[in-house]
């Protein structure tokens, strides 16, 4: 039987859309989620599914993301949630083919969602990309 796992994360940083306003900080939150077949009671190690997906977010964390070279081109651009679930969800995958997979050949990234909210939390909306 297949199963999912979701993982949630929030990191701090700022950004800014071209023609319509000052740099400003945001609340991000990332949702990932898994699915697979469990082996001896699990999908995959947790911890370090965790631990790969800090290593994606903390480069961004505190940064000015229209100018955090981790980024490409196009997310410093328009750092919108629209482009960071894509950045999130390619990063995220080409990790999952080359680690994961090879542990529980079951294993895919589901999807991958991008909220943006204001400093006290709040949400403003988010993106979600499925496979």
């Amino acid at each position: 039987m297949k199963n999912e796992l979701s993982l949630k994360f929030s990191f701090q940083a700022s950004h800014s859309l071209v023609g319509y306003e000052e740099p400003h900080p945001h609340l991000w939150r990332l949702e990932v989620i898994v699915g697979g077949v469990p082996i001896d009671g699990r999908i995959l190690d947790i911890v370090e599914l965790r631990a790969c997906i800090e290593k994606q977010i903390h480069p961004l964390r505190m940064s000015y993301l229209n100018e955090n070279s981790q980024l490409s081109s196009a997310v410093r651009k328009s750092p919108t949630c629209e482009t960071l679930s894509q950045f999130f969800f390619d990063e995220l995958n080409q990790i999952m083919m080359s680690h994961f997979v090879k542990v529980n050949s079951t294993i895919a990234l589901q999807s991958i969602a991008v909220g943006i909210c204001s400093m006290n939390g709040e949400e403003m909306g988010a993106v979600r990309i499925f496979l």
